[in-house]
């Protein structure tokens, strides 16, 4: 009798501390897969046992070089319909997390949809462009003015996710020929309305805590502190945050969130592109479970 009381006992708070675990969704990146955040999951289970954690089944592989908003429209209706079947498990909120190009994912579905973020995570984010590796796309032999000449055609901003996040070094460019980073970032010139520009602006804000995460040995952004929302400029030396027009006018609620306190920027040495997710068991436990609560 009383070892089936303490069996009781054991199993009822099993499954309260269960329920009290804000759920996490995790979106991976360019030519990934829900896969990448297996490793992460089978380790979390032995550190918070039966801690929910939904992995986004959706536009794996090549079909992630969709057209961002097109990857952004489908996550977000994936993850209503995984709050609709979950409601109770997501009554009070849950962690949103993005890997790599699944880190603008992540923050453009922020900001384009009102949901119960208690936590924003982003890994190796590519939040505020990414120029460079010019051989490694189409052909070897095209220069990075060549490249950039093709990421800004119509037709690869209307179907190649890589296209919408490419940031020339020329801002000038940049804003007049990017269709989808300068409208995420509410910078000057978009078609957007002013409507449109205070929802993007408004619903970034809705998150308690924003952690940014990158290392200076990513090996794969261009540049890695993309992550920070740094980025090159004209002579391609790296320009802070501050000097920028996203913080110094505050376009889309950024520089709000950090003089509150809310916002946590972490570079770490060391680490490659995706080993914030596998491969580093040292890494998912000193920096990113302590932020699964």
């Amino acid at each position: 009798m009383l070892m089936n009381k303490l069996v009781f006992v054991v199993v009822v708070a099993i499954c309260t501390l269960t329920e009290a675990y804000k759920p996490i969704i995790g979106i991976h990146g360019f030519t990934g897969s829900d896969e990448i955040f297996d490793e992460m999951i089978a380790e979390l289970n032995s550190y918070q046992p039966g801690h929910p954690f939904f992995a986004l089944d959706i536009d794996n592989k090549m079909a992630s070089m969709k057209k961002l908003q097109t990857l952004v429209d489908d996550a977000a209706n994936l993850i209503e319909k995984i709050i609709s079947e979950n409601e109770e498990l997501f009554r009070d909120g849950f962690i949103l997390l993005g890997q790599s190009q699944g880190g603008l994912v992540s923050r453009s579905l922020m900001q384009q949809r009102k949901w119960n973020i208690t936590k924003y995570i982003s890994t190796a984010g590519v939040q505020n462009g990414f120029y460079g590796d010019c051989g490694a796309w189409f052909t070897k032999n095209l220069t990075c003015e060549a490249v950039t000449e093709l990421m800004y055609s119509k037709d690869l901003q209307n179907t190649f996710s890589m296209a919408n996040f490419w940031r020339s070094p020329d801002r000038d460019l940049y804003l007049k020929r990017n269709l989808f980073l300068p409208i995420m970032n509410n910078e000057e010139g978009t078609p957007s309305t002013p409507e449109y520009q205070k929802m993007l602006k408004e619903n970034f804000l809705q998150a308690k805590e924003y952690h940014f995460f990158a290392s200076p040995d990513d090996e794969i952004l261009h540049p890695w502190y993309t992550s920070l929302f740094q980025t090159y400029g004209p002579d391609m030396s790296r320009v802070p945050l501050e000097d920028q027009y996203i913080y110094q006018h505050d376009t889309f609620g950024l520089r709000t969130a950090i003089e509150q306190g809310r916002v946590h920027f972490k570079a770490v040495p060391n680490v490659k592109h995706t080993e914030w997710l596998n491969g580093r068991i040292d890494i998912m436990h000193d920096y990113i479970f302590p932020l699964f609560d």
